[in-house]
């Protein structure tokens, strides 16, 4: 699913067959004549990669992307927050169903530091002709980390809250402490409905 792997539990409903529930799994690309290749596109050399595999995505021409990686980069931290060590793989697979250009960013923690996505191997990202948004987070204290978006390029990928503020029931709770909410981003009593990426 855009590069996430899920076991799937299935019950059937009429002609179709709804999931109600996806846990994390390992699994082996998908083969046959419905697979996607994966396609990496280097945006920084082999310090920052973006995978693609599904076809919506890559029609997108990204030739200008590596460029905005050079620009200035862009925060935005919504009130959502979370305790330690709380999953929340669901907004991993809530922001690849949106039907935006997405692939997730392996970024080298050593030689590319600058971009601090969510996860340094598979971050969730949406994209433009010559931009990109990403899930990042920030510790807040120790009982605090707050979710945010990371951007770079002159065009956020669809707007106008951050990729986190539209995290799916559940995911996590809203930090209305204005103290620790970015002035960009004003606290909220909750967490704002789904939208997409954009900063």
């Amino acid at each position: 699913m855009r590069g996430h792997t899920r076991c799937l539990t299935l019950v059937r409903d009429g002609v179709h067959l709804v999931a109600t529930n996806a846990l994390v799994c390992g699994f082996v690309p998908m083969q046959g004549v419905g697979a996607n290749p994966v396609t990496p596109h280097h945006l920084r050399g082999d310090d920052v990669t973006i995978f693609v595999d599904d076809p919506v995505t890559e029609a997108l021409d990204l030739r200008a992307v590596p460029a905005a990686l050079n620009g200035p980069r862009h925060d935005a931290w919504s009130p959502v927050t979370t305790p330690p060590a709380t999953p929340f793989d669901t907004l991993h697979l809530w922001l690849a169903s949106q039907p935006h250009p997405h692939g997730l960013l392996a970024v080298d923690r050593q030689r590319a530091a600058d971009l601090a996505p969510q996860n340094w191997v598979a971050c969730p990202a949406l994209l433009t002709a010559d931009s990109i948004a990403y899930l990042a987070t920030r510790q807040l204290d120790d009982t605090t980390w707050q979710f945010g978006a990371h951007g770079y390029g002159p065009t956020p990928p669809h707007s106008p809250a951050t990729c986190s503020t539209s995290s799916p029931p559940g995911t996590a709770t809203t930090d209305t402490n204005p103290a620790r909410t970015s002035p960009s981003t004003p606290p909220a009593p909750h967490p704002a409905p789904p939208t997409t990426c954009g900063y």
